[in-house]
């Protein structure tokens, strides 16, 4: 990842404040040039590496729009850092995402909105801050910035009462 991926990811936490011992579910966390692990476990948080392939820094080997979690196992934090671009079907993973935060916890996203194509294995989006509050659609508290010419960031806070806005199933 990008030092700037790493900073805004800092700052997003220092705003959150979460507090030690609460768990954070990493989406796209294969560690190709980088991990939010430090971060987290420097914060005292309990963090899980989820990607859909093997390697450094994965616990848990499932596909972002299919998440396996249940509502008496979810987080209360799940971040997403420079992986939305690699997917196929964004919203969708964005739904799995939500699926996997407790109520009252937050959901965090990060990708680039103007950087060269960069394939691992496969580069199809770009998100612009339009785009960022479409995947966090239904949760509150949502923060959306374009800070830097590269990234886009938004959060948001899963509701108690959380209904998913739209439904995308690939059949």
């Amino acid at each position: 990842m990008h030092d700037s991926s790493m900073e805004l990811m800092r700052m997003i936490f220092e705003r959150l404040a979460p507090e030690p011992g609460q768990t954070v579910l990493d989406v796209g966390s294969l560690d190709v040039n980088g991990t939010y692990r430090p971060l987290c476990e420097g914060l005292g948080l309990a963090y899980t590496g989820c990607d859909q392939d093997h390697g450094p820094n994965v616990e848990v080997i499932w596909a972002a729009e299919f998440l396996p979690w249940e509502e008496d196992s979810l987080f209360d934090i799940v971040i997403s850092g420079q992986m939305l671009e690699h997917t196929e079907f964004p919203l969708q993973a964005a739904q799995g995402m939500k699926r996997a935060v407790k109520p009252g916890g937050w959901l965090v996203l990060q990708t680039p909105w103007c950087t060269p194509l960069h394939r691992y294995p496969i580069d199809c989006w770009r998100i612009l801050s339009d785009g960022m509050r479409v995947l966090l659609e239904g949760f509150t508290d949502i923060v959306v910035d374009m800070p830097n010419p590269k990234d886009c960031y938004g959060y948001g806070r899963k509701p108690e009462d959380y209904k998913e806005p739209w439904l995308i199933r690939r059949t």
